[in-house]
């Protein structure tokens, strides 16, 4: 769940972004059946996710558990922001 008070805005994107890109597994994110590719800035902000919005985390490829596990983290400590 997005926990940050303004969602997905620039800076949780570029977090994203930076985080998907240390792995070399595909990441996608999805909201109510729109995906967007999580190393790319733009297309995670063009899916628009608000406050409190459940976020799917799809990982595949050789290191898919460690990225799904450190996108989690990002969630979970709200992108650093209150």
């Amino acid at each position: 769940m997005v926990g940050n008070s303004l969602g997905i805005h620039a800076r949780p994107a570029t977090k994203i972004m930076q985080t998907a890109g240390q792995f070399q597994s595909e990441v996608t994110l999805f909201l109510d059946g729109n995906g967007a590719d999580a190393k790319s800035m733009m297309s995670v902000i063009q899916l628009a996710v608000p406050p409190r919005a459940t976020v799917v985390i799809r990982a595949r490829g050789s290191d898919e558990a460690a990225a799904a596990d450190a996108l989690v983290r990002l969630f979970d400590t709200k992108f650093d922001e209150v």
